[in-house]
């Protein structure tokens, strides 16, 4: 199974413990995080969310793997099957944790929408080696193809 990671999947190289790492582009979702939480979460566009998207890190992993990550995450997020786009131009079906409809009312999250995207400029201010392996997370815009 593959997992698109977005979070501390990427800052706190999670990545690093799983198979065939490639940067990939999230499109119709924005990434948020809240002042004091140290990670983020992520939301589906809609009529009161605009969002390009943004890019993160896919990674495959076996069901021994998924178990942990599905500990990780706890009880906050559910996995959904979202499309995601290579910068290569060929796209793919992965799975992304994405916050319960419980967690998003609890931890109030359209409250934090933005297009500031911090979680972005954090990679690119204290993850500099991570930038060497992956440059597309630097990037705000979908790959050109």
């Amino acid at each position: 199974m593959k997992i698109f990671g977005y979070g501390t999947f990427i800052t706190s190289e999670i990545y690093r413990n799983f198979q065939n790492v490639r940067a990939a582009f999230l499109s119709g979702y924005i990434r948020i995080q809240r002042p004091l939480d140290p990670f983020p979460f992520i939301l589906k566009s809609g009529s009161n969310i605009k969002s390009k998207g943004f890019w993160g890190l896919v990674f495959e992993v076996d069901q021994k793997g998924l178990a942990q990550l599905d500990f990780y995450e706890g009880m906050l997020y559910s996995r959904i099957l979202v499309c995601v786009l290579y910068s290569d131009g060929n796209n793919e079906e992965v799975m992304v944790y994405y916050p319960t409809e419980e967690t998003i009312s609890d931890y109030q999250l359209e409250n934090y929408i933005s297009d500031d995207d911090p979680w972005r400029k954090r990679i690119v201010k204290h993850h500099r080696e991570i930038l060497e392996r992956f440059p597309e997370l630097e990037q705000k815009s979908p790959p050109e193809v």
